[in-house]
């Protein structure tokens, strides 16, 4: 599952390189300066929400990507599975809707924050499991 997640951000370069090709992307003035950042959003948000809430301890530091989420998947474990599925859902939707994306802030939206929204939700969720297994 984190192969899955994680990978999208760590091999952004090889969609940087598509997009510094197209002509429709290149012709925007900010394209320069947003294209590049697109996937250390991604993999940096998933990464800082983390960290920062698990230096304020305001929940577990391995399931605190999404903090209003965390606390909720708690107390009621019967919506994991689901929440797993809609995380999926964000980031599937978010690449597919980048691909009719025409403007360069759109790709910046979807792959860097929506994806980073469905892949911190997947991945967090998913850690319930694991813990899970390895107390049991």
């Amino acid at each position: 599952m984190e192969g899955v997640v994680w990978a999208f951000p760590a091999s952004y370069g090889v969609l940087l390189n598509a997009y510094i090709r197209d002509p429709k992307f290149v012709s925007q003035s900010d394209a320069a300066d947003l294209l590049p950042q697109i996937g250390s959003i991604a993999s940096g948000l998933m990464h800082l929400l983390s960290m920062l809430l698990s230096l304020f301890k305001l929940i577990a530091p391995l399931t605190c990507a999404v903090p209003l989420l965390m606390p909720f998947l708690n107390r009621y474990p019967s919506h994991r599975r689901s929440c797993i599925y809609l995380g999926f859902v964000f980031t599937v939707g978010s690449l597919i809707g980048a691909s009719f994306a025409s403007r360069v802030s759109d790709l910046l939206i979807l792959q860097g924050l929506v994806y980073a929204i469905g892949g911190g939700r997947t991945i967090r969720t998913f850690l319930f499991y694991i813990i899970a297994e390895y107390i049991s």
